[in-house]
């Protein structure tokens, strides 16, 4: 099992919008973890105790090069070396976590209903509107 960590309840409630499948069928597990230090502190928990692969998800909050790599070696410092055998992948999204949910429409389609292509578009150029629009829509049920 992948344990998926994220730095904000927010993120974690729409990856498991957009997940529900995987976790349901163990595939990974999603946590929400802040802030920071609590965060790098469960990475080095499943790495280093449990031996369990391990992916950090983190907003860039910037386009930035010189910033998005400096939030992703400030990650990979801080949890070091704990791993052991098991990997570890920490994720930076440019500039927010939100604009992944739209590099991978069918997941948003599948959770919500009437997310059309034209929601889609708007969500590659300002997820952060799309998901408020999509956030007014119904939850497709999901039986697991």
């Amino acid at each position: 099992m992948l344990h998926v960590l994220v730095d904000s309840n927010t993120v974690a409630m729409l990856m498991l919008k957009l997940l529900a499948e995987e976790q349901d069928a163990g595939l990974i597990e999603l946590r929400a973890s802040a802030p920071s230090s609590s965060l790098y502190g469960a990475a080095r928990t499943f790495l280093g105790i449990k031996n369990e692969p391990v992916a950090v998800v983190l907003d860039a909050k910037s386009t930035d090069e010189d910033a998005v790599d400096r939030v992703r070696e400030t990650a990979e410092e801080v949890i070091g070396d704990a791993g052991g055998a098991a990997p570890l992948q920490v994720l930076v999204a440019v500039p927010a976590v939100e604009a992944l949910f739209f590099e991978r429409p069918d997941a948003v389609k599948r959770a919500f209903q009437n997310a059309g292509e034209s929601l889609i578009e708007i969500g590659k150029v300002s997820p952060a509107d799309a998901l408020k629009r999509l956030g007014h829509l119904t939850l497709k049920t999901h039986s697991g």
